[in-house]
């Protein structure tokens, strides 16, 4: 069986309007032998870099069951790249959110991802945090897999 997240990623990627550039970047480890073995594993700042023509996207993407996302499923990594990159003008980073068993997908910008995680004490967050706070990403279904209307989600994000 397919790992979900990588589900989610070729669902995405098969979603990409024209004229939008979507690049994923490679979660690649290296090694090498030198009388020992030696690993590291790349530490991406996230999973796609998105251009739209004005602005350009950072985005992490997660699928999750259940109705919320656990707060364990996102790297600190991934946090620190999203904010080091959020302060340049016309730069938008977050997170593309995928509940898989209520079917509905949300954008978070990486400011409302630190804003929760500064006043909530929760190891998750809810569902309606995203319903309430977030742009969902409309997604529609096919006969599997899904599709998302990423051009509706870069207008509500300007």
């Amino acid at each position: 069986m397919k790992n979900q997240g990588k589900v989610f990623e070729n669902e995405w990627k098969a979603s990409k309007p024209d004229g939008v550039l979507l690049e994923r970047l490679n979660d690649g480890s290296a090694s090498w032998s030198n009388g020992n073995n030696t690993r590291f594993q790349a530490k991406n700042p996230c999973d796609y870099i998105m251009f739209d023509g004005e602005r350009l996207y950072y985005l992490e993407l997660k699928s999750t069951n259940g109705k919320s996302l656990p707060l364990g499923n996102i790297k600190k990594n991934q946090v620190d790249g999203l904010n080091e990159r959020s302060i340049y003008y016309n730069v938008r980073c977050g997170f593309v959110v995928k509940f898989k068993d209520v079917e509905k997908c949300f954008y978070m910008s990486i400011k409302q991802y630190n804003d929760f995680v500064a006043y909530n004490t929760r190891k998750s967050i809810p569902l309606d945090y995203f319903e309430n706070r977030c742009i969902e990403v409309e997604m529609k279904k096919k006969v599997v897999n899904f599709t998302y209307n990423i051009k509706k989600m870069i207008k509500e994000i300007k």
